[in-house]
C-alpha cells in the first residue's frame, strides 16, 4: 500500500518551539532534560495549534480614525502608512504571507511577482520588518506599531500589557504553525514514548492546552473558554480560514525570494 504520510518539509517556527519550551520548562522545573528532535522525514500528530494572522491595537486605530485591516494587501495602504510591522523574508511568516498575497493578487506561489511589486512600491509605508517576535512585542508596546501580521499565542501579553488587542483572519487566508510530537525511531521506550503522545492528545490534557500554553487543542472534543475563542484556532469557522501551502516549494524557493526582498524591499 503507498503510504499517505507527507515529508514534513514546513520550516520549524523557532518562536513557537522557544514558547512551547518555556511553558513546558515552567511546569516540570530544571532539572528535567528537555530534548528537541527536528527530522525533515519525521511525522506525528499535531498536539497543539497556533496561526499567523493580523492583530491590531482597537485604541490606537479608533484614535487615528482608522478602520479594522481586513487583508494582508490591505496593510499597504497609505492610510496605516508607519503603523504596521510585518514578517520579513527571512523569518517563518514571511514566505507564506508572500505567497498568499499574490494568489489573491492574481499570482502564484509560481509567480509572487504582484505581492513582491506592492512591497517594493510601498515599502516606506511599513514600519518594521521583522525577524523575531520580540521586536514586535516592543513595536506594540512603545507605540511604534499599532498593527501587524503576527503570531496568535502573543495576544494574551500584549492584551496584559494594557493594550485593547483584536485578533483579524485575514482575507487571503491565516496560516496554522502546528506544534508535533515525534516518536523518535529506535528509541529506548518506544511503548512508553507512545502513551506520552496520546496523554498529550487526549481530552483531559486538550482541555487545558488554551489555558495553560496558550495554544489551541486539537482534539475536537475538548473544551475551552469562549474568551479564548476570539484568537485561538479553535472550531469548524477558524480551521477554515486556515490557508494551505506547498510546504517543499515555499522551502525550495524561500533563498530565492529572500534575495529579491533583501534587494529591493529592505533596502533603505
Amino acid at each position: 500500500m503507498e503510504s499517505t504520510l507527507k515529508r514534513t518539509w514546513a520550516e520549524i517556527d523557532l518562536d513557537h518551539l522557544t514558547h512551547n519550551f518555556e511553558v513546558i520548562r515552567r511546569h516540570v522545573g530544571d532539572k528535567v532534560k528537555l530534548l528537541g528532535v527536528v527530522n525533515a522525514d519525521g511525522y506525528g500528530p499535531c498536539y497543539s495549534l497556533c496561526r499567523y494572522g493580523i492583530m491590531y491595537n482597537a485604541d490606537a486605530l479608533e484614535k487615528a480614525g482608522l478602520p479594522a485591516p481586513t487583508s494582508y494587501e490591505g496593510l499597504f495602504d497609505d492610510q496605516y502608512a508607519h503603523m504596521v510591522a510585518l514578517p520579513d523574508m527571512t523569518s517563518t511568516a514571511g514566505p507564506y504571507m508572500l505567497v498568499a498575497m499574490a494568489e489573491a493578487m492574481g499570482g502564484s506561489q509560481e509567480d509572487v511577482t504582484p505581492a513582491m511589486e506592492l512591497m517594493q512600491e510601498k515599502k516606506d509605508n511599513i514600519d518594521l520588518w521583522y525577524s523575531t517576535s520580540s521586536d514586535v512585542v516592543n513595536a506594540f508596546t512603545t507605540g511604534e506599531a499599532n498593527i501587524a501580521v503576527f503570531m496568535d499565542i502573543n495576544m494574551p501579553s500584549l492584551t496584559d500589557s494594557g493594550l485593547n488587542m483584536v485578533w483579524v483572519d485575514a482575507a487571503e487566508g491565516s496560516f496554522s504553525a502546528p506544534a508535533t510530537a515525534n516518536v523518535v525511531k529506535n528509541c529506548k521506550n518506544p511503548e512508553l514514548a507512545q502513551l506520552f503522545v496520546e496523554y498529550l492528545i487526549s481530552k483531559d490534557t486538550q482541555d487545558k492546552i488554551a489555558e495553560v500554553m496558550n495554544e489551541a487543542p486539537v482534539n475536537k472534543n475538548a473544551t475551552m473558554d469562549d474568551s479564548l475563542k476570539t484568537y485561538l484556532a479553535f472550531g469548524d469557522e477558524s480551521m477554515n480560514a486556515l490557508k494551505e501551502f506547498d510546504e517543499a516549494y515555499i522551502t525550495a524557493n524561500k533563498e530565492a525570494w529572500i534575495d529579491t526582498f533583501q534587494r529591493t524591499v529592505a533596502v533603505q
